[in-house]
């Protein structure tokens, strides 16, 4: 590994305002992962060196000492992360390795970038559906898509139609941005509350647990489901759920997020009577931690992840537990 970094610091105001800049551009060489063996090897996988990979980002933080009088002190804190990935070459037979469901490690893409079929559509965008007596048809007013009993028949490089689902990029596990927001009330020579804000922009979850549910017909798109019978021929739009779960462009979704990860209350007891008791001081604290979520995800938590800590395959969520919401009350003595 290489790694360049450079940045400063700077405070204004009698240090009342400060501001703290990084910028990195790490390189890793001979990456490790795993590869899939042939069965007939005895393994499924082995751990081989296969590229390089890049990390360059940004990292800023802003301090400012808001208010400072006899009563109340306020320090906030705003940080700011972006970081970019990026494959740089592979040395393996495969241009595009493949974990867990769709999560891909491909030359010039963010490393775990989703990889997955997705739905036909015509020059102004709109998804082209539809099957047509179990033959390979056009679909009227188009040359370049057919379908097929369940799903579409797409056209290959040759021209020529063929049924392998073709796939393409849909976004990526790696937010384009990450922000905390902390800030610190001193209330009074005892009382003081913390309360922190922090969020994930521009990331994709897989909502796999969307698509297990309209699978099986237990999710609400089955409410919606619209076929026209037409003599022998049924025409039935992609809400049917056989055709639909093969596509996962349709359960690649934004998975933005705001947290409000923390808010804490502590309380300094020292008191006499607590110095006979022989502690210096005593801090009674009550905190709650994932208190709420904003974000448009329709899923569980777009926090969670199936696959755990894994470096690639991340940002699939399918009946994992969301992070719970806790509540902690404790107390500290010093002596």
């Amino acid at each position: 590994q290489r790694e360049y970094e450079a940045g400063f610091d700077a405070a204004v105001l009698e240090d009342r305002a400060s501001v703290e800049f990084t910028w990195y551009d790490k390189r890793t060489e001979d990456l490790v992962l795993g590869v899939n063996l042939p069965l007939s090897s005895g393994f499924s996988t082995q751990l081989q060196n296969v590229g390089a990979l890049s990390n360059k980002g940004v990292e800023i933080a802003l301090n400012a000492l808001l208010a400072n009088t006899d009563r109340v002190q306020w320090n906030s804190r705003l940080q700011y992360a972006a970081n970019r990935s990026r494959v740089e070459k592979l040395v393996t037979p495969n241009d595009t390795l493949i974990y867990g469901y769709l999560n891909a490690v491909v030359v010039g893409q963010p490393v775990g970038v989703f990889y997955g079929s997705y739905y036909p559509r015509d020059a102004q965008g709109n998804i082209l559906t539809g099957r047509v007596n179990n033959q390979c048809q056009p679909i009227a007013g188009t040359e370049d898509i057919v379908v097929r009993a369940r799903g579409p028949i797409y056209i290959g490089a040759n021209g020529q139609p063929t049924c392998d689902i073709l796939k393409k990029f849909l976004g990526s596990p790696e937010p384009d941005f990450t922000l905390a927001w902390n800030n610190d009330f001193s209330i009074g020579s005892r009382t003081n509350v913390s309360i922190l804000l922090d969020g994930r922009f521009g990331n994709k979850v897989a909502n796999f647990s969307r698509r297990i549910s309209d699978y099986f017909g237990a999710g609400q798109t089955n409410e919606n489901e619209q076929c026209v019978l037409s003599g022998t021929t049924t025409y039935c739009e992609y809400t049917l759920n056989s055709e639909r779960h093969l596509l996962y462009e349709e359960f690649v979704e934004d998975g933005s997020f705001v947290k409000l990860r923390e808010v804490a209350l502590r309380y300094t007891l020292d008191q006499p009577w607590v110095q006979r008791t022989g502690a210096e001081r005593v801090v009674l604290t009550l905190a709650g931690r994932n208190l709420h979520t904003w974000t448009n995800y329709s899923g569980i938590d777009p926090e969670v992840n199936l696959f755990s800590a894994n470096t690639v395959a991340r940002g699939v969520e399918f009946g994992t537990s969301p992070i719970p919401r806790t509540f902690a009350l404790g107390a500290s003595f010093t002596f």
